[in-house]
């Protein structure tokens, strides 16, 4: 085959991945994203990059359009069955098959989200139920045909099996006590950090994170409908832990447009969005911390170390959840060891494999959260707790992300001693 000039497979694999994007949040109406530029998502594509010949120079960008290319093929060839997902999720037809409406899969892990007694989520799980076999099917189906994809076209994975799932084992294993401590009684409920109240806006908007840090993002602009930004705008919120996840989502958004505007679109963004998820999770977490609470809430003293606490058992569950979903996923018939591990009692064997499920780069959140720890220490080292309202603090988390992305196995140092105790030196002093 002869390849297109790379500049514009980039362009086209760009204008692919922003399909697909708009694609799969509504893909019963949407149309195929892939039908106009089939090219940037097959094997003919894929192996034309890899045979070459091609320059020193021009490898680091070949090597980036690859991946895209296995990346962006896996998407097409399971998308039937993220089609049949999408209706699975959203019907509401009675399970025993009368014409009685019955709440959808989606809606009821809304209902859990947004329940406020144990009552309520266990009324919301028991609707989810029946069709926890269906969606487990799909998912299972799907999981299937991704890896045999990947094996046909030979596409390795970043990070090795073994040291994904060592360190997910170690993160359980290390942050167990705490855990038994502070998530007492309904863990969902406390995951939502409804009793942090105090200084967040009257309604969480996709705009609040950029107000919030205006002064660190003069020159830049983080757009909100940037599709692969993932930069979803929040339809209502269920407690502090949404505005946490609305910070984490602006922390993804801002490392995708923080590469050099000179730089091809394969070599700033990585399928896996390793470096995104980082970001994320370092803005996410600000939302633990007493500084962030007084310097951009503006409470007190006092009501900002409670409020503190209350996200750090939220975030406390999230990282064990990531754990979970992780394990999950090579190890499904460890679904009641490991839901006991999480919850404190074993989950209805009806959500085997629906949920948690792990999702497509289930992976690349769980690398980027678990490093993230390593990108805050630099920065609170540097310009102190209070680094997000340092303008030196915003320049060098800025020149940090102006150059092209290496979403490799160093990415996950061997040595993984040091991310868990930082993980588990946090939590501790979180609830000291």
């Amino acid at each position: 085959m002869k390849l297109p000039e790379k500049l514009a497979i980039d362009r086209d694999v760009k204008r692919v991945f922003q399909a697909w994007t708009r694609w799969i949040e509504d893909p019963e109406t949407r149309d195929d994203p892939f039908v106009s530029l089939r090219y940037v998502a097959g094997q003919t594509t894929y192996d034309a990059l890899r045979a070459g010949p091609f320059s020193l120079a021009e490898l680091p960008h070949i090597d980036a359009l690859r991946q895209w290319v296995g990346s962006l093929t896996q998407a097409r060839i399971v998308s039937g069955l993220d089609l049949d997902l999408a209706k699975a999720t959203r019907d509401q037809s009675d399970p025993d098959g009368t014409e009685a409406p019955w709440p959808s899969w989606l809606d009821s892990w809304r209902g859990v989200a947004h329940a406020s007694s144990a009552a309520e989520v266990r009324e919301h799980i028991e609707h989810a139920l029946p069709r926890g076999t269906i969606i487990a099917s799909i998912l299972r189906e799907r999981s299937l045909l991704r890896r045999e994809v990947a094996r046909r076209l030979g596409l390795e994975p970043v990070f090795t099996r073994e040291s994904t799932e060592r360190l997910a084992e170690q993160f359980l294993e290390r942050t167990g006590d705490v855990a038994r401590e502070v998530l007492r009684g309904p863990v969902l409920l406390q995951a939502a950090a409804r009793d942090a109240p105090d200084g967040w806006p009257a309604r969480l908007t996709a705009r609040w994170p950029l107000e919030l840090f205006e002064a660190g993002l003069e020159g830049l602009r983080v757009p909100l409908s940037d599709p692969f930004a993932t930069f979803r705008r929040p339809s209502s919120t269920s407690g502090a832990a949404s505005f946490a996840r609305a910070l984490g989502a602006f922390g993804f958004a801002l490392r995708t447009v923080t590469g050099a505007p000179s730089l091809p679109f394969a070599l700033t963004r990585s399928p896996g969005f390793v470096e995104a998820h980082r970001w994320g999770t370092l803005f996410a977490s600000l939302a633990m911390s007493d500084e962030f609470h007084r310097r951009a809430l503006r409470v007190g003293k006092s009501t900002a170390s409670s409020q503190a606490r209350a996200v750090a058992r939220s975030a406390l569950f999230e990282l064990r959840l990531s754990s979970v979903r992780l394990l999950l996923m090579e190890a499904p018939e460890r679904f009641e060891e490991l839901s006991q591990l999480l919850f404190g009692i074993p989950l209805d064997k009806r959500l085997a494999g629906a949920w948690p499920a792990a999702r497509d780069d289930e992976t690349e959140r769980f690398v980027g959260m678990a490093t993230s720890c390593r990108l805050e220490s630099e920065l609170v080292e540097r310009f102190d707790t209070d680094w997000f309202c340092n303008p030196r603090g915003w320049l060098f988390l800025r020149s940090l992300g102006s150059g092209a992305v290496h979403d490799d196995p160093e990415t996950l140092p061997e040595e993984q001693e040091p991310l868990v105790t930082a993980w588990t030196r946090r939590f501790e002093q979180a609830f000291a």
